[in-house]
């Protein structure tokens, strides 16, 4: 009788260990019940932006790419008392070094790094907290809902709220314009992106590292080549209609309604490796294999193993989903390609579509005739990416000190890379900053407008 309760007694705990296992695995990184809702875009540069504090400089030598972090000591002890004990108890199993090794790593122990990873990856709006990426990714995808995902979703804000009014009692908060010298605001940034720009002249590309996955699919990194894939051991030769397949989702837009081809840059090591199933915009499956490969290789969509050509014809438009399914694990995809043109470089496309946003100064400089530039991009569906700011001079030499990016006529102190420009811009370097700067958005690309404050601006 001993032997024969011991037996059911060691059943018994062996079926609470795997419950507790199930359940773990439901509750973090992604729910299996609740795919993605998301239908917005995930574009094209992949560059991590810097967390180093900024260091003024008159001849703006900085060459961080994208947002520092802000409030200093300030910003870290807050956070270390409102959104980091959500992160560090409820993220841990994915984004920590000791976890699943997700980054970015939020939920790490060590506060300050935790921080700096909430403000560089852009995954908080300490303007407007109820559109921070902590709390979208609970909303619109149900995505790591601990209890129930409204009242998750609701604590996560609550937090960030909690975060952005200490910011703002402290003055780490939005200071606005405060008298500054402040430009008329764009044309809604939908509008302003340029529907020439050679790269979209049929032609788009983006990494796949920022596409919304589905368990077991996952990032993964090799020395700097970022990619998806599932990891060996979970499944092969699944058919394109298998629950269980691990999936990743990326959004694109398109300029041309066209017939067009999809180039995936890829890794499959062995001939058990080396397929998916691929769709676009819930469309027929191609059965993609891609042939192994010596080490990341660029190589077409095709159909069956007999590789049959493959045309995807996608009218233009914004918001069109790839979907990159399972069919043998151990596959990689670094990069996507979608293109019309049959001797396209696929090493040469960048991707996203790139806009110039254009301001007239003469009414802030007495009349002369003095013109402000800047290059944007859709970074991925969170944010922008504004680069190479520069002035268009006639003649003139200008004197320009601290810049700040208005969206919807607001300043976040998150985007504060050009408010250490202190420099004479001259007609032989008309350029503001070489940096790249990231801006989380407020509404989204049809509805938001950038305007431009600067603390000086004075003819030479």
């Amino acid at each position: 009788m001993n032997k024969l309760w011991g037996f059911f007694r060691s059943k018994k705990v062996s079926v609470f260990i795997l419950l507790g296992l199930l359940l773990g695995t439901y509750n973090h990184c992604v729910s299996p019940l609740n795919p993605p809702k998301k239908k917005q875009l995930a574009m094209t540069d992949n560059s991590q932006s810097s967390s180093s504090s900024n260091s003024n400089t008159n001849n703006n030598n900085n060459n961080n790419n994208g947002n520092n972090n802000s409030g200093g000591a300030n910003s870290v002890a807050i956070f270390s008392t409102t959104v980091h004990p959500i992160t560090s108890m409820r993220c841990a199993t994915c984004h920590t070094p000791d976890g699943l090794g997700i980054g970015p790593f939020h939920a790490h122990s060590d506060a300050t790094t935790a921080h700096d990873a909430v403000m560089n990856n852009g995954k908080v709006n300490l303007v407007n907290p109820s559109q921070s990426r902590l709390v979208r990714k609970i909303v619109d995808e149900n995505h790591n809902c601990w209890s129930d995902c409204a009242a998750n979703s609701a604590e996560m804000e609550a937090a960030v709220t909690d975060w952005k009014n200490q910011m703002d009692q402290q003055g780490g908060g939005n200071n606005n314009n405060n008298g500054e010298l402040v430009t008329d605001e764009s044309g809604y940034l939908g509008q302003e992106l340029d529907p020439n720009n050679a790269m979209d002249n049929g032609t788009v590309g983006f990494p796949t590292d920022g596409a919304t996955l589905v368990a077991p699919m996952v990032t993964g990194d090799d020395n700097g080549t970022t990619y998806i894939w599932v990891p060996n051991g979970n499944g092969g030769l699944l058919q394109n209609n298998n629950n269980a397949a691990g999936i990743g989702y990326l959004q694109f837009n398109l300029s041309a309604s066209d017939s067009y081809k999809i180039y995936g840059l890829v890794n499959s090591p062995t001939g058990s490796d080396d397929s998916f199933h691929i769709r676009v915009n819930q469309g027929q499956y191609a059965e993609w294999h891609t042939g192994t490969t010596n080490g990341f290789e660029w190589r077409e969509v095709t159909d069956t193993n007999n590789m049959n050509p493959m045309n995807f014809f996608i009218p233009a438009g914004n918001g069109h989903t790839l979907e990159v399914r399972q069919r043998e694990d151990g596959t990689k995809i670094s990069k996507v390609v979608i293109s019309n043109d049959p001797n396209v470089n696929l090493n040469d496309v960048s991707g996203a579509l790139i806009g110039t946003l254009n301001y007239d100064l003469s009414a802030l400089l007495g009349g002369v005739a003095v013109q402000f530039q800047i290059d944007f991009q859709e970074f991925d569906m969170y944010s922008y990416k504004f680069m190479n700011p520069r002035f268009v001079l006639n003649g003139r030499s200008v004197q320009v000190k601290n810049i700040k990016i208005l969206v919807n006529n607001q300043f976040n102190p998150q985007h504060s890379t050009y408010t250490i420009v202190d420099k004479v811009v001259t007609p032989a370097d008309p350029s503001a900053s070489s940096s790249a700067m990231i801006v989380l958005k407020d509404q989204g690309l049809m509805l938001d407008r950038i305007s431009f404050s600067f603390e000086e601006l004075q003819l030479q």
